[in-house]
């Protein structure tokens, strides 16, 4: 496992959450970072699908381009 800023964040975390010491203590910590990956996840996808769609889109502005020179 090579040692990048979420590898790290994930084995503390474990490490925090097996920890505990009662259960509702681990369960509440495992859904916030859940609900932080999940936000992260979305961030990501929001952003690679605006990169791609910028990318298309400036690729049919070249074709049309093209097409209009003809």
């Amino acid at each position: 496992m090579r040692n990048t800023p979420i590898n790290r964040i994930v084995l503390f975390s474990s490490f925090t959450i097996l920890s505990r010491k009662s259960f509702t203590d681990a369960y509440n910590d495992i859904t916030a970072l859940m609900a932080y990956y999940a936000l992260m996840l979305k961030v990501f996808l929001i952003l690679k699908l605006s990169s791609v769609l910028s990318s298309q889109y400036t690729h049919w502005q070249n074709f049309s381009g093209m097409a209009q020179l003809k």
